[in-house]
Order: C-alpha cells, then structure tokens, then sequence
C-alpha cells in the first residue's frame, strides 16, 4: 500500500463566463458556465453560498474594457462588502491618438481590451454570500467580450484550505495553590533529629542508617 494522498479540499467550487457581457458601475459579474462544486452552492449566475466554515483561497479573472480611458478595477464581496484585500487593477489601456482636426486640437480613443487577476486569503462563515464586482471608479461600466473561439473573459475559484484560524482569546485566572505534600524521606548517610525521618527508619548518632 501506498502512502496517503494528500486530503481532498472540503469545499470548493469554479465558475466562468464566456458570452459577451456588460458590467454596470458597482455590479456583479454574470457568470455562464460552471465547474467542479463541493459544499459551495451557485446561487443563480452572480454568487456563490458557503456550507461551511473555514479559512478560503479566493481567486479571479477579469477581461474587459471600460471605455473611459482608465484601468478597471474588480473586488470581491462577502455578503454585499468588500473582503479586505480583495482590490484589484489592471494596467492602464494604451490610448491611441487620432489626427488633430485642427492644429489646436487632439482626438484620443480607448477601446483596448485590458486584464485584472486577484487573489485573497479570509476567514468566511457558513451561509456566506461571494460575488465578483465591478469598482471602476466614477461607476464605469465594463464590456466583458466574447468571440467565436468562446475564451474566458471572467472567472471565479473558491477553495476552503483549512478551519477558522480566530483570535487567541485572553488567559484565564490562575488557580488556588494546591496544599502542601508530604515531605520525603532522607537518605542513608544524610543528617537527621530522628528515625521517622530516614528512609530506613533508623537515625543513629544523628545520621541516617
């Protein structure tokens, strides 16, 4: 016989999206498609509910364009906040420049495709609520794309890697002071006032037997 695998995770779930989507300012993502699930229920196409208790590894992908010449940003949320951490960016989109109409002016576009990967370590409670949302700043909407190769353009990972960790709590009070024993007996050869002393019960002279 072999040696013990390692322990298959408790929960887990994996969702995706690959239709072409918009994302409305502090939205959730849709997601279109589903993987593997254990003990994480997909709740309709924008959340996931925890069964258990535990400490989750978190992780996402986003594929979009925001349209306002600005990265887009993506968070995950527990039960409609932010989990701490989970925040993330994408580089800025490259802006291409048109052909001034006049020698005072300058035509700048941006309709680049850009890519934002999160990941974050938390503490969730059982009944939890997870969604992936959209927090591009000044409420921006972002088109997620889609083509006839059907790529992922937005996915989520949930995985329970252990239990709750929680606080150590405070130490307790310390207890009585437990009575006194019994004291030993003295060895032969050692100094003694009387028998009842001495481990063999006889002090002669005064010095144990």
């Amino acid at each position: 016989t072999g040696p013990t695998g390692p322990e298959v995770s408790s929960a887990l779930a994996y969702v995706y999206n690959t239709a072409a989507e918009v994302v409305a300012g502090n939205g959730s993502v849709s997601f279109s498609n589903s993987g593997p699930a254990r003990n994480i229920t997909i709740t309709g196409s924008t959340s996931l509910a925890l069964a258990m208790d535990g400490t989750y590894l978190l992780e996402f992908h986003v594929r979009g364009n925001s349209g306002n010449s600005g990265a887009i940003v993506f968070q995950l949320d527990a039960n409609g906040i932010q989990i701490p951490g989970s925040q993330y960016s994408s580089q800025l989109p490259p802006v291409s420049f048109a052909a001034p109409s006049s020698p005072n002016a300058a035509a700048s576009s941006n309709s680049s495709t850009v890519a934002v990967n999160g990941m974050v370590t938390a503490e969730l409670a059982v009944g939890t609520i997870i969604s992936l949302q959209n927090a591009t700043p000044l409420a921006a909407a972002v088109a997620l794309p889609s083509d006839v190769n059907n790529p992922v353009n937005a996915s989520l990972r949930i995985e329970r890697i252990g239990p709750l960790v929680g606080a150590t709590g405070v130490t307790g009070p310390t207890g009585p002071t437990g009575i006194t024993g019994p004291t030993g007996c003295l060895p032969s050869g050692a100094p003694c006032g009387n028998s009842g002393q001495c481990c063999s019960g006889l002090c002669s002279s005064g010095v144990c037997q």
